[in-house]
């Protein structure tokens, strides 16, 4: 049973039921669609759409039309949202230090008939950018209020106290990302509903806030038990994420202490998923040792499938966030349509090999029924 936890009683007092312990993990960009929201929540699970990057007014409309489509299922969804790192001009590195980098990217541009990367001016515009997403955020989040989704999620850190506060008088359940205990805990005291355990194997960016990502690094089967202890009691659930791909996974969270899981890449190779087949190619023939970290794509640490431009960006230093996720934009977008994976951030967990390119609702069917066969 996954319903002794505050999660699940939350979603059962507000009349939301699931077939599988089971949440589609938050990916923006690309797979950020409400569509494949929709075909989560039809399947079951708990569908969540990576909102990061979204203006307040489309994700206004995302959340309409998700409520419309999916009112029948019973099912709840999620909006994630990455928390603002706020201005950070004091860790700025000398002018002329990502120098390289901007070369580089500059000639990726260029090779492939892109027009010309304006360069940004030093810290003016990282400061601008900075401003920029932490005004974002905050209208985002007026949405939210407004809209009432059943679950907010999110990435980076701990939203105010005021914000925390209004979410909960709407009956909003809260989900934060932690990828240490200490990160687990602090969200508890913050009154969260539930704690996402993310493990150094998981897709995408690393949700780390206290510590730097690179010394924020622990698996799966190690964090999440060790999180469950520490919440033990404390009614907050606990969602197991990174490297789980099929029953298995599942089974093996559940008796490490997890209430629930995260399925990151599993859904991303789905028939469903809006990536363009190349793109889903390369996930299902990753072998493990084939993803690796990298911040050259955004400026934080994230993990995705080894390509040419993680390779060549490699040694340079990199401009911090949300610059370089702005700058690598147009040139992501374009590969996206040309099929070309070489300079497209594939981020991908470490068990992209056990993906299948199935709709969900087969992916889901074939997880409940080995479930079925570990309990006989």
């Amino acid at each position: 049973g996954f319903c002794l936890n505050r999660l699940c009683y939350s979603m059962s007092l507000l009349r939301y039921s699931l077939r599988l312990p089971i949440m589609q993990a938050p990916m923006a960009g690309p797979p950020a669609t409400s569509e494949f929201v929709i075909a989560a929540c039809n399947a079951g699970v708990i569908g969540s759409l990576g909102a990061a990057y979204f203006t307040p007014e489309k994700l206004s409309t995302s959340i309409q039309t998700i409520k419309s489509q999916t009112v029948h299922t019973k099912v709840p969804f999620a909006i994630n949202l990455f928390i603002p790192r706020g201005r950070t001009t004091a860790a700025n590195p000398p002018k002329g230090q990502y120098t390289a980098y901007l070369e580089r990217l500059s000639n990726f541009y260029t090779q492939h008939h892109l027009p010309p990367l304006k360069l940004p001016d030093g810290e003016l515009e990282l400061l601008q950018s900075q401003d920029k997403e932490r005004e974002n955020f905050e209208n985002n989040i007026q949405v939210i209020l407004a809209q009432q989704p059943p679950i907010f999620s999110w990435t980076f850190g701990i939203p105010e106290p005021y914000i925390l506060k209004q979410l909960k008088q709407r009956d909003i359940i809260t989900i934060g990302t932690a990828t240490t205990v200490k990160e687990a805990c602090l969200l508890q005291q913050a009154g969260v509903d539930a704690v996402v355990a993310q493990g150094y194997e998981a897709g995408g960016h690393r949700g780390a806030f206290l510590k730097s990502a690179k010394h924020s690094l622990v698996g799966t089967m190690s964090l999440v038990p060790q999180v469950a202890d520490a919440l033990k009691g404390s009614g907050v659930s606990v969602l197991a994420a990174g490297g789980i791909a099929d029953a298995r996974g599942v089974r093996a969270a559940q008796v490490l202490g997890a209430d629930m899981v995260v399925m990151g890449t599993t859904f991303l190779a789905a028939t469903e998923s809006p990536l363009a087949q190349p793109y889903k190619d390369s996930l299902v023939a990753t072998d493990a040792e084939d993803t690796s970290f990298t911040t050259a794509f955004s400026g934080r640490v994230a993990r995705g499938v080894k390509n040419q431009f993680m390779e060549e960006m490699e040694q340079l230093e990199v401009p911090e966030w949300p610059l370089p996720n702005e700058l690598t934009r147009s040139l992501r977008s374009h590969m996206a349509q040309e099929g070309i994976v070489a300079c497209q951030s594939v981020w991908s967990g470490q068990s992209a090999l056990l993906a299948r390119q199935q709709p969900i609702a087969t992916i889901v069917d074939n997880i409940q029924r080995e479930l079925a066969s570990f309990a006989g």
